[in-house]
């Protein structure tokens, strides 16, 4: 049976943002044996074509149940802004197949509906820097 990526959470994401993953390996983690010590089930994850990155996060002796929904965390690469992103989640066996009920979030109006959300981060702001005028 084929791993079920189930919710992105905040579905609206940006640079550095820390995300949560759920997921139902379903019966994967009987039929993966081969998996180095030091490495996750899953080989990765993304949103869009940048990787979130689960290095301080997850660690080799995490476990994963099958037939339950599990929770990973990582932290959201460098993104475009985009008001659609799809998320992928690639194991040893293939990749993850969505729930397509939880999966998307829609806004008030019920049609305009995404995976992932993408907004600039705004870092810092400095009163000395930029126009008297604003902008």
């Amino acid at each position: 049976m084929t791993p079920v990526l189930k919710y992105i959470s905040p579905p609206v994401v940006y640079q550095d943002a820390e995300i949560e993953l759920t997921f139902d390996p379903k019966s994967i983690m009987n039929k993966i044996k081969d998996v180095a010590s030091d490495d996750m089930p899953f080989v990765q994850a993304k949103i869009g074509l940048a990787n979130i990155n689960f290095e301080n996060y997850v660690r080799s002796t995490d476990g994963y149940r099958g037939w339950y929904n599990n929770v990973v965390i990582g932290k959201v690469g460098d993104q475009k802004i985009s008001n659609n992103l799809p998320v992928n989640m690639l194991w040893e066996t293939g990749y993850a197949i969505h729930d397509p009920v939880t999966m998307n979030t829609c806004e008030y109006d019920g049609v305009t509906c995404y995976q992932a959300k993408t907004v600039p981060a705004i870092y810092s702001i400095d009163q000395k820097e930029g126009y008297v005028t604003g902008g």
